[in-house]
């Protein structure tokens, strides 16, 4: 019944995490902000557990961006108000960049990144 569970949850991950892609490209950031308040079949995933499966091979083909992925775990997530999700930039060598993550506590659970110290912040979201 476990091994069951874990499918349908990452059956989900997938879809949430594909959705976002989409969404992104077609209606845009705010809308996908926005999303994140109503809940999804009442759902919530263990953070351990999300951070781990969208950290995972399994969504490696998609190739989702860090937003998607950080969208997608504020989504899921037990207690999403003790997670924040956080959008920075940077200009890396001479190239802007910007990145997605997600922390507790001022710990990286998503998305770390070798340079993170080198993003300024521009959004968060509780």
């Amino acid at each position: 019944m476990k091994r069951i569970k874990n499918i349908l949850k990452n059956i989900i991950i997938f879809a949430v995490v594909f959705n976002y892609q989409l969404l992104i490209k077609i209606i845009g950031f705010n809308f996908c902000v926005n999303s994140i308040k109503k809940d999804l079949f009442n759902l919530r995933i263990d953070p351990k557990y999300l951070s781990d499966t969208l950290n995972s091979k399994f969504l490696t083909f998609l190739k989702p961006s860090c937003l998607a992925k950080s969208l997608t775990f504020k989504k899921l997530i037990k207690k999403p108000n003790k997670f924040i999700l956080i959008i920075g930039v940077a200009k890396i060598k001479g190239v802007f960049q910007s990145h997605a993550w997600i922390e507790k506590d001022e710990n990286i659970i998503l998305n770390s990144d070798p340079n993170i110290r080198a993003f300024k912040k521009i959004f968060t979201y509780e």
